[in-house]
């Protein structure tokens, strides 16, 4: 007598044993001759996006852009959105951002929005040794807003420059 089985393998694959079962990414044959076939273990990338634009506010603009003029003593609102559109967790990240010359961090402007959730306050830092936001999951998006103010002293025709960095598990 000859029997053939057919089996699907979960995908994915859960992460908590469960009935003394173990994961050890092997399926062994218990219905006969001693067969064990090894499966590949799947690696599960995140895929980060940190696109940022700013915004003069005393001129009233409502849509930030990616390029802007200000003018000495104008504040300025920053927006740093970050992403993962990969299929494994960003975890321990952190947002830093330097901020341009000729500008000065508002204390205590900086808010973050995770998944179109509302805006909460977040700890100053992100111009400093930055902020840890914890994990960014799979499919997530998000938003950190901060205010900053332009130096009286700014010379017409100055450029700032302002970039931010986005770091996930070191």
């Amino acid at each position: 007598i000859n029997s053939t089985f057919t089996v699907t393998v979960k995908n994915p694959l859960p992460t908590t044993a469960t009935n003394g079962y173990h994961f050890d990414w092997k399926m062994y044959n218990v219905y006969g001759n001693e067969v064990v076939i090894n499966l590949e273990k799947p690696v599960y990338c995140p895929q980060l996006g940190l696109p940022k634009m700013v915004r003069d506010l005393p001129t009233g603009e409502q849509s930030f852009t990616k390029a802007n003029v200000a003018y000495q003593g104008d504040t300025l609102e920053y927006i740093v959105q970050y992403s993962n559109t990969g299929d494994g967790n960003a975890d321990a990240a952190t947002i830093y951002d330097v901020i341009p010359v000729n500008t000065a961090y508002v204390s205590g402007s900086t808010v973050i929005s995770r998944g179109g959730g509302s805006e909460t306050a977040l700890a100053d830092g992100l111009t400093g040794s930055g902020v840890n936001i914890g994990t960014i999951e799979a499919g997530e998006t998000g938003y950190i807003k901060f205010h900053v103010t332009v130096s009286n002293t700014i010379a017409a025709a100055e450029v700032l420059t302002n970039t931010a960095y986005l770091n996930a598990g070191g």
